[in-house]
């Protein structure tokens, strides 16, 4: 009798431990009342995260003073510290264990923003690896605080920039270790 309920102790024990941590699939999942859609992986490209339903964006003019759309993004459009902004947002949210956790396995988490013209986030996509440990409480945890806290300033020649309608932008790739 002793060891039957040792045995169904040490199960609930296993299964309350794990139970953050169960890696995505693949489909449409509803977290706090948010849908995310994840895309199927494949040979060129890893998990893609993203909200299911994607709000409607205005389109942008074709041209900003003298530069195409394309031109101005690449050329005028200045986002200081874009790229590792958004760590400082992510890493408070997961615990020293599960840092370390995913420092053993050599993870990275990678995502894009969507950006209004003054620097607040329409929308965000996060971007895992194949194997990647992830669950979906935490990612969706990571999406709604970078969606909620991340702003970056903006800056353009001649604040063009506020002629825009929204700004796709690559937020880089975070390697823990």
């Amino acid at each position: 009798m002793k060891n039957l309920l040792l045995i169904v102790i040490i199960t609930f024990v296993y299964i309350g431990s794990s139970n953050g941590q169960t890696p995505i699939d693949v489909g449409i999942f509803t977290k706090n009342g948010r849908t995310y859609k994840i895309d199927q992986p494949n040979s060129d490209s890893p998990y893609i995260v993203r909200l299911n339903t994607l709000p409607t964006l205005i389109s942008n003019p074709e041209k900003v003073g003298n530069y195409t759309y394309d031109q101005f993004v690449e050329t005028e459009i200045q986002i200081p510290g874009y790229q590792s902004a958004w760590v400082d947002i992510l890493l408070p949210l997961l615990s020293p264990s599960r840092l370390q956790a995913l420092e053993k396995k050599g993870e990275w988490i990678s995502t894009s923003y969507f950006l209004k013209n003054d620097g607040s986030v329409i929308f965000s996509t996060i971007i895992l690896p194949k194997n990647t440990s992830f669950s979906m409480i935490e990612i969706d945890s990571i999406s709604r605080a970078i969606d909620a806290n991340y702003k970056p300033e903006i800056r353009s020649l001649n604040s063009g920039h506020l002629t825009l309608n929204y700004l796709e932008i690559y937020g880089g790739r975070y390697y823990f270790k």
